[in-house]
């Protein structure tokens, strides 16, 4: 960052500061060379903005499908946010309810998809993988549309 300010600094004419730990002059050379009123005016949006970052979660869970298990799950991310792999994983799962299914696009492949992950609880990598094909039924495959010959 500090060389960045310098360099900027060096190639439009200005000066580098005396003490080169120090930042406070660097920041008042740039705002001499920017003006101060653009440089408040650059600090003020930046503080304004801040808000709008904070309240997009919650405006994203609003237009979710289901927005109670959304801010369920946005507790749960920073909940378990200090643990790592399998440790995350059993936190997430623990913290996070089951998918509303009455919502879903197909509740009934939503259903077995939660009955299978049941079965399935406690295994993990090619067993999980494994029992979860297994349990989930098999999907019909849709015939193929012969095409008109010519």
């Amino acid at each position: 960052m500090k060389a960045k300010l310098q360099w900027r600094l060096s190639h439009q004419g200005i000066p580098s500061p005396a003490g080169a730990g120090d930042i406070t002059p660097a920041l008042s050379a740039l705002s001499a060379a920017v003006g101060t009123k653009t440089l408040l005016a650059l600090a003020a949006g930046a503080l304004l903005s801040l808000p709008a970052f904070a309240q997009s979660a919650v405006d994203y869970c609003a237009k979710a499908r289901d927005p109670v298990r959304c801010e369920a799950r946005q507790a749960a991310l920073k909940n378990c946010a200090d643990k790592r792999r399998a440790e995350k994983q059993a936190c997430l799962e623990a913290s996070i309810p089951p998918m509303d299914c009455s919502r879903a696009q197909n509740p009934q492949s939503c259903e077995a998809a939660q009955k299978a992950k049941e079965v399935c609880k406690g295994k993990a990598g090619k067993e999980l993988k494994k029992c979860l094909r297994d349990e989930q039924p098999k999907k019909k495959k849709k015939p193929k549309k012969q095409q008109p010959a010519g």
